[in-house]
């Protein structure tokens, strides 16, 4: 690294360290708000009211319609088919009995880790045309850790 590139990133952090300390001597304290991050509801609570307008109420967030559970366990998913009424907003909890870590991917991106014997949930949008699951280890893929989930109303 460059002298040059070291005095800079030196001025930003003292800077930034300006910034807070300034802040912090206006009695400014640290928000007890909790965001709970469930796709676009995240980004339109961050965005939060216009000062040029009275606040619109937030837009609520989808509701879960249901749970499932995914476990792994001899480098295999318990169960290939999984089938649910409806589409639409399910938290998903991925148990992981086996000796390796694995992760989950879904469809619309979700990811779920879990080391051996762990645990992770996660909310998973499942679309009228289904959702396959797999495992994101290429080898484990290749092995047969995938999955479908089917909408039969």
């Amino acid at each position: 690294m460059t002298p040059r590139a070291c005095a800079r990133i030196i001025g930003t952090v003292a800077g930034l360290a300006l910034a807070i300390s300034s802040l912090a001597a206006c009695g400014l304290q640290p928000s007890t708000r909790v965001v709970t991050p469930a796709g676009h509801a995240l980004s339109a609570s961050l965005r939060g009211p216009r000062a040029t307008t009275k606040a619109a109420p937030a837009p609520s967030a989808p509701a879960v319609i249901g749970d499932l559970v995914v476990r792994a366990a001899n480098l295999a998913f318990d169960q290939s088919q999984i089938v649910v009424a409806s589409p639409g907003l399910y938290q998903v909890c991925f148990v992981n009995d086996d000796d390796l870590a694995h992760e989950i991917v879904f469809d619309d991106g979700t990811h779920l880790s879990a080391a051996p014997g762990a645990s992770a949930v996660a909310l998973v949008n499942i679309p009228a045309e289904g959702s396959a699951f797999l495992s994101a280890i290429n080898a484990q893929r290749d092995i047969g850790m995938v999955g479908q989930v089917r909408v039969v109303p």
